[in-house]
């Protein structure tokens, strides 16, 4: 919301950005439209701060952010990936996911409506997930597509060998989605070096 601080020096806030933050509300600066069309990062960083701190969009720039959605393929493969996994951290991961799905779907073009449909279905199961256990959340998700299916969209975020190889295990030998508990039984099984 456009503020600055600097020690010893008053807050600069041109554009009441600590009104939207009393109010918790997240909001462009400006035209939402042009800011989405100057950076189509900013979508999926809303995005982020929705799942982090559970404040919603203002309505403009809400609609803006599915409008523009489709701007979202322009941002580099890497720079979606740290978006969704700081997205799949927040608290209301499961909030934004829903209501947001047309836009992360836009950003990772690689599924089917079928696909879509089934993984929707499951976002609410990361609700019980904690939150820093981002492979089991993403294993939730997933765990509803075929193994070369997942494969592919690690491919295609270029995720690291480790997660790959770790959400891979998890899809296919544990009982998702995962409550408390049940990932350290189900690694004791297979062994936590596997």
């Amino acid at each position: 919301n456009a503020m600055a601080w600097y020690p010893g020096k008053p807050l600069q806030d041109p554009f009441d950005g600590l009104r939207d933050l009393k109010r918790g509300l997240i909001r462009c600066v400006g035209d939402p439209h042009e800011r989405f069309q100057e950076d189509a990062l900013r979508i999926l960083r809303a995005m982020r701060f929705i799942a982090r701190f559970g404040f919603p969009a203002e309505e403009n720039t809400r609609a803006a952010m599915h409008r523009m959605r489709t701007r979202t393929q322009m941002i580099s493969r890497e720079r979606i990936c740290a978006e969704m996994r700081s997205i799949l951290l927040g608290h209301y991961a499961a909030e934004v996911l829903t209501q947001y799905s047309d836009i992360s779907f836009s950003a990772i073009p690689l599924f089917t409506d079928s696909e879509q449909t089934r993984m929707i279905s499951r976002v609410h199961g990361i609700r019980r997930i904690d939150p820093c256990d981002l492979s089991v959340r993403c294993a939730c998700i997933l765990s509803v597509l075929p193994l070369n299916r997942i494969a592919l969209c690690m491919d295609y975020l270029h995720v690291s060998n480790h997660f790959r190889k770790t959400l891979l295990f998890l899809t296919e030998n544990c009982a998702l989605p995962i409550r408390h508990g049940e990932l350290a039984l189900c690694l004791s099984q297979y062994g936590e070096e596997n």
